[in-house]
């Protein structure tokens, strides 16, 4: 999925991206503990755990970011072709959020077709990505730029404003500001395509992300910029007599994990030289469930779900809880070869 063009070989030679293979995984191994935490690790665990999970805007973040990066990377050579791929691939991804919002909350309108889940928002933004091929590809990264920085400023004014439209900034899974990232993603990538010098563009990355987060500790605190004492509001949707209760990011958060972003995609992309000098097929080996994250993100669902259905919500130890998450995190290598072999031809 991620790959690269060699810009300077005149015949487009690709290659992999393997720093963004590494920040998918991080983000599908930290939703495996996040998700665990929610549904099955008993209420009474340790407060660092709390302190862990409430990071998890960074998480929603970083999935947005590296699927807007690869949309860009993967398709460069031929950007403005592939039309119909990323038509079907951003329907599939809704379709499959709908009938998992189904199945965990039942027949809900309107927020099981426009705002089910994380899946929707990466299918809506899959199927947006194809305004792109009706640019010319020299304005790309001006449009892109303009058009995500127009979007958060946007969002910004709204949230300071407190004013919540369906399904933008008020549903069960809020379009915005998630979506944003992945048009940051983007923007990231378009640059990253033209600068010539990888290891500055890295660095200018940490170093803006480094910024960006150290001066929102100072002003709130690192951890505040993420919980709800500061970084989140509370979203109540309302079928019929039932009520469900979800957050989403506000001005606070959408700045931190902006920050927070960069910094990681700086940091792993420091190591794109080791993946690409290390032993040939290693790489796709240690990076099997980032490269696979789709499949297993329905594998770590279905896991937790069983859970609950046979033990009861929140129903495992502390010691439990890291004896089956050590466990899920490693039967995602052979779910992640299982859909390796099932993409051959």
């Amino acid at each position: 999925m991620s790959e690269l063009t060699t810009y300077s070989d005149a015949a487009a030679h690709r290659r992999r991206l393997y720093f963004i293979d590494l920040m998918r995984q991080l983000a599908l191994f930290y939703m495996f503990f996040q998700h665990g935490v929610l549904e099955v690790l008993t209420l009474r665990h340790s407060r660092i755990i709390t302190l862990v999970a409430d990071f998890v805007p960074i998480c929603s973040a970083m999935f947005l970011f590296t699927a807007g990066f690869a949309a860009v990377i993967s398709q460069k050579s031929n950007f403005h072709q592939n039309v119909s791929s990323r038509l079907k691939k951003g329907i599939l991804l809704i379709i499959a959020s709908s009938i998992l919002f189904i199945i965990e909350c039942g027949f809900r309108l309107p927020d099981m077709i426009m705002a089910s889940g994380i899946l929707n928002t990466i299918g809506i933004f899959t199927i947006s990505t194809i305004i792109l091929s009706w640019t010319p590809q020299r304005y790309n990264i001006i449009i892109c730029a303009l058009w995500t920085t127009f979007l958060a400023a946007l969002f910004i004014v709204f949230d300071i404003n407190r004013i919540y439209i369906f399904p933008f900034t008020n549903a069960y899974e809020c379009i915005v500001p998630t979506i944003i990232y992945g048009y940051i993603g983007m923007t990231a990538a378009l640059i990253y395509t033209q600068t010539n010098n990888k290891f500055i563009f890295h660095i200018s990355t940490i170093i803006i992300g480094l910024s960006i987060l150290g001066i929102m500790s100072m002003i709130f605190g690192l951890h505040h910029c993420f919980d709800y004492t500061h970084g989140r509001y509370t979203v109540i949707r309302t079928f019929g007599a039932d009520k469900l209760m979800v957050w989403n990011f506000n001005t606070v958060s959408f700045i931190a994990s902006l920050g927070a972003v960069l910094l990681i995609s700086g940091l792993c992309g420091l190591t794109e030289p080791l993946w690409q000098h290390t032993t040939a097929g290693l790489p796709n080996i240690i990076l099997l469930p980032g490269q696979h994250a789709l499949s297993n993100y329905f594998y770590h669902l279905a896991v937790w779900a069983i859970i609950v259905v046979t033990l009861g919500f929140n129903s495992l130890s502390e010691v439990w809880f890291w004896i089956v998450l050590t466990g899920l995190i490693i039967t995602s290598y052979p779910v992640g070869c299982l859909a390796q072999l099932c993409k051959r031809p």
